[in-house]
């Protein structure tokens, strides 16, 4: 019986070790959640062309901003319009992102 007990013991240890080692190896190779890059990157709306709702699928992607840096998921409700805004720091932009949640 203790034979058993010892066994599952160290299998446990041996199963733990293993996971943490992949966790260490994810975490060394920036799997996912590492440092952010660094920079500037805009994404303005007004350098987007713009469209009415059901012009993109649900799901569709655009890369956008400075560099591409931003991906952008639309949905068939989406649109961006040719509405201006201009904000509390006086920053105006002539075209506004709907991403038509709902």
């Amino acid at each position: 019986m203790q034979k058993r007990i010892l066994g599952k013991r160290l299998l446990s240890l041996l199963l733990t070790l293993a996971m943490m080692s992949g966790l260490v190896m994810v975490s060394a190779t920036d799997g996912g959640g590492g440092q952010p890059e660094t920079g500037t990157y805009v994404l303005e709306a007004s350098s987007l062309t713009a469209f009415g709702a059901a012009a993109k699928t649900n799901g569709e992607s655009e890369s956008a901003g400075t560099d591409g840096f931003f991906t952008i998921l639309w949905s068939a409700n989406s649109k961006v319009d040719s509405s201006t805004k201009t904000w509390d720091d006086s920053y105006t932009s002539n075209q506004r992102i709907n991403f038509g949640g709902g």
